[in-house]
């Protein structure tokens, strides 16, 4: 069972535009994985019901033909209705709150050069659907300069440029190891236009 009431709006003569849009959603009877026996073959349980709800909301914004923002956010509210013990927990690596917000500046035509920049934010998480562990949030932030050529487009992208250290994503079957973020990191990408 699925519900999404939105509503969606252009305005400055059609240069930028904002979302919104609520949802609620229940599933019932989903099997899922809930171990693996010592000849690794999986363990499945069926989940009697999961439900999720939020909100979420967007906007983007030609401000002028040089500088654009765009920018969303969602809010989430999962729980296991029914499923053994874990009634009432959320599901494991679902953040409440997810946000992000980038924005990119184009030269003007003698100079053939756009720059921007994303940060990025993802709310704690659980760990585990006990929700016995939490993860700490984390924000990263990432850049760009791109030179803007005749027949394509030569972009070097900075990601995590602050280097944090964080989690990722749990697989509630190997608690003692996590999928790090990657680390700072420097790509030099060139794209072709046939």
């Amino acid at each position: 069972l699925q519900y999404e009431l939105g509503v969606k709006q252009h305005f400055w003569q059609g240069k930028g535009e904002w979302t919104a849009a609520w949802f609620d959603i229940t599933r019932k009877n989903i099997l899922t994985r809930t171990g693996v026996t010592p000849a690794g073959d999986d363990i499945l349980e069926n989940v009697g019901k999961q439900s999720s709800h939020g909100l979420e909301l967007a906007l983007n914004w030609q401000i002028n033909p040089a500088l654009r923002i765009a920018g969303n956010y969602a809010y989430i509210r999962a729980r296991f209705d029914e499923f053994n013990d874990f009634d009432g927990n959320t599901p494991a690596n679902v953040a409440n709150h997810v946000a992000n917000i980038e924005g990119s500046y184009r030269f003007a035509k003698d100079i053939p050069l756009e720059l921007g920049s994303n940060i990025r934010y993802v709310g704690e998480r659980n760990s585990n659907n006990a929700n016995t562990i939490r993860l700490k949030a984390y924000t990263t932030l990432d850049a760009y300069a791109a030179w803007l050529l005749k027949y394509g487009r030569l972009t070097l992208r900075g990601r995590n440029l602050a280097d944090k250290d964080y989690v990722a994503w749990v697989d509630i079957f190997y608690p003692d190891q996590v999928l790090l973020g990657s680390p700072r990191s420097v790509e030099l990408v060139f794209s072709a236009k046939f």
